[in-house]
């Protein structure tokens, strides 16, 4: 076995000042990468993107992370214990490729406002051949993973802050490399996809993502004990936060080398309302070491959210102070229906660990009782990363825990609850072998629930942080099939959907209450057949598959809607008059099309057939990446056999787009007002070979 490869004090340090590292693997030759390139090429020329799937499909892919130096890496920044999460993703730059925006990822497309300061999650991006500058690299923001952004998700991610200002753009980093690099990231970096320019080189890259499953208590990593003060200097307006952010990893408090001047103060209180973002945390980064905690907590009132968010940040850095605990303890018992207060303190506990054990039986309180989902997330999420030892204390956080990864009321709000599931089951998970008392209750869990993300999670909680489970999609295989662990589930094929909202986003079209309802209800289920949703998949993806008037609409009504058969019911005969078609006791799944086919339906049993095969296997189109003629002239063929006329053609025409094609009709299909225009507007906007290579973003 090859002696592991830490990282130097001078290496962590620059990690955390501009949040990547740039490392080459030593046990793996080039062969190797070339066969990583030659296998991803074959998969996604015959099966499309893998998904979460891609290490099943490739697992030599694993020799990657258990080199020494990639290895050593990931154990110096997150500690002995962590785990590979079981989001993993090939990204694939083709020619044509346009540049993407800049974005910090989601957290597996769930809402989180408070990111990390602290280490606790990392990326890791793998090329497995050279990349330069024409292939469209991977683009970085050295230092922004501390800037406040937060993910809209299910579209592009919304920032609180610009972070593409223009005298900002000089420091760009591109990842031009040679094969076989891979370099770590802070999760919360700033980054994007850039666009590759050439004619025929393809670009991989395959991001996985790493969290710590344990509170550090010790350096990690190949550490100088003669460097433990670190005044992080060389950080600028980062020093307060990288100081903390070291002094928390080699676990020891931050001792003050001097009180500050109440000149200093008054201008870090100043500066708490400038308006660059770096200026305000490193006042309220200056300001919680030197004790000044009561402006900071008075900050949590604010109306401001980057305010208060800013101020909790800061906080995170007073967990040995005692006075501090005990105050933001009696703050969150006043306010802890006050989910703008009650969560940003409930984030400030979980990022304190340990020191925060005082807090447990409030916060466990709160998971019990508390209506607001973001609240009991960051709670859930301080039951882990508290670490409690003393078996009374285990007993209370298990329970509570594995009341909320079995709670059967998940249906009444599906997209919150698997948010709040979601961190239970990590918290699970950082417990370890300790929770194993929760092993009958979290099968039940695991058979409950279809967080794909969710289910590994509860695998490894059994485990002691290591990986049982391979399958990044384990949450959606059926009971019989979960322990086939290189079973691939149908949205794995899905590139770059990491949550039900993002997917329907981008793959289906929403109903705003005007336009054919049948039609948009017979296009939805054929999409949830085609990406393989299941029936309690079907039921979550309601709320996201409406807009305007309709959502409205269904806010008034989701009491009455127990599942997707109550919900299409209830819609024809809110939006169609002839929706007794459907009735209530069909199973979605089963749903025929002819159930709500269209009222020209010809009479013959030919005709039949073939219409409802035009229906149920549609002659999909992808845009860019197929011929427009070639298609138009297929999909002509069999209108002519069904005999459908030119306004029958347009009115089932969207089940037949797929990709750009699909969101290209998705921006014009309320201009395009016959089939001649239709036929028109596609060719024009997919027939030139100018436009193809432009790829319609």
């Amino acid at each position: 076995m090859e002696t592991l490869l830490l990282l130097s004090d001078k290496q962590v340090q620059d990690f955390l000042i501009n949040g990547y590292l740039i490392l080459q693997p030593t046990s793996l030759d080039e062969n190797f990468h070339s066969t990583i390139f030659t296998q991803a090429q074959s998969i996604f020329a015959k099966d499309g993107n893998p998904g979460n799937n891609i290490l099943p499909r490739i697992p030599q892919l694993q020799n990657v992370f258990d080199d020494p130096v990639i290895k050593g890496a990931l154990i110096s920044l997150l500690g002995s214990n962590y785990t590979m999460q079981p989001h993993r993703h090939a990204h694939l730059t083709s020619p044509g490729t346009k540049v993407q925006h800049w974005h910090k990822d989601s957290y597996f497309g769930y809402r989180k406002s408070l990111r990390h300061h602290q280490l606790r999650y990392i990326m890791a991006m793998y090329y497995p051949q050279d990349t330069t500058m024409e292939m469209g690299p991977t683009a970085i923001k050295p230092q922004s993973q501390y800037n406040m952004m937060e993910p809209k998700i299910g579209s592009h991610h919304k920032t609180l802050e610009n972070p593409n200002k223009k005298n900002d753009d000089q420091h760009d980093i591109y990842l031009v490399c040679t094969a076989g690099t891979v370099v770590l990231i802070h999760y919360d970096i700033v980054h994007r996809g850039t666009a590759n320019r050439t004619n025929d080189s393809h670009r991989f890259m395959f991001k996985f993502q790493f969290n710590r499953l344990e509170e550090p208590t010790q350096p990690t990593w190949n550490h100088d004990p003669t460097n433990a003060y670190y005044d992080a200097a060389d950080a600028g307006l980062l020093q307060p936060i990288v100081k903390h952010v070291w002094n928390w990893m080699i676990g020891r408090a931050i001792i003050l080398q001097q009180l500050p001047i109440d000149q200093d103060i008054t201008t870090w209180k100043t500066q708490l309302n400038n308006e660059d973002g770096k200026i305000r945390l490193n006042a309220a980064y200056n300001l919680a070491m030197n004790n000044e905690y009561n402006i900071l907590i008075e900050q949590l009132y604010k109306r401001n959210e980057i305010v208060r968010l800013e101020a909790a940040y800061a906080l995170t850095a007073c967990r040995y102070n005692k006075d501090v605990i005990a105050e933001l303890q009696a703050v969150l018992k006043r306010e802890e229906k006050n989910e703008s207060i009650a969560y940003c303190i409930a984030f400030i506990f979980s990022e304190m660990g340990s020191t925060a054990l005082d807090t447990l039986p409030l916060l466990i309180h709160i998971v019990e009782t508390s209506h607001s989902w973001l609240v009991k997330q960051y709670c859930c999420e301080a039951l882990g990363t508290i670490q409690v030892n003393e078996q009374q204390y285990i007993d209370m956080v298990v329970q509570c825990l594995t009341n909320v990864l079995v709670d059967r009321d998940q249906q009444k709000n599906p997209k919150e609850a698997s948010h709040v599931r979601f961190t239970a089951a990590l918290s699970m998970a950082k417990l370890g072998a300790k929770a194993s008392q929760a092993i009958p209750s979290l099968k039940d869990a695991l058979y409950l629930d279809q967080n794909r993300y969710k289910g590994q999670l509860i695998v490894e909680s059994n485990s002691k942080g290591k990986t049982y489970l391979t399958s990044g999609d384990s949450g959606y295989l059926s009971r019989n099939q979960r322990s086939s662990l290189s079973m691939n589930h149908p949205l794995s094929a899905i590139n770059e959907i990491t949550s039900m909202e993002n997917l329907i986003d981008t793959k289906f079209i929403k109903y705003s209450g005007k336009g054919d309802a049948k039609a948009w209800l017979l296009q939805t289920m054929n999409q949830f057949k085609q990406y393989g949703l299941r029936r309690l998949e079907q039921f979550q993806a309601i709320p996201f598959l409406l807009e305007d008037t309709a959502y409205s609409w269904y806010t008034q009504n989701k009491q009455l809607i127990i599942n997707f058969e109550r919900f299409a019911n209830l819609f024809l005969k809110q939006y169609s008059s002839t929706s007794s078609t459907i009735q209530n006791n069909i199973p979605v799944e089963t749903v025929a099309p002819s159930i709500i086919a269209p009222n020209f339906l010809p009479t013959s049993h030919l005709q039949q057939t073939i219409v409802d095969e035009i229906i149920k296997k549609p002659t999909y189109f992808r845009g860019s990446k197929d011929d427009v003629h070639d298609w138009l002239e297929k999909l002509e063929q069999r209108f002519k056999m069904a005999k459908w006329n030119d306004e029958e053609k347009l009115q089932y025409i969207s089940i037949h787009l797929q990709d750009d094609a699909y969101r290209w009709w998705t921006q014009t299909s309320t201009t395009i007002k016959s089939w001649s225009l239709f036929t028109e507007a596609v060719t024009k906007a997919f027939g030139s070979t100018k436009v193809q290579e432009l790829a319609f973003e």
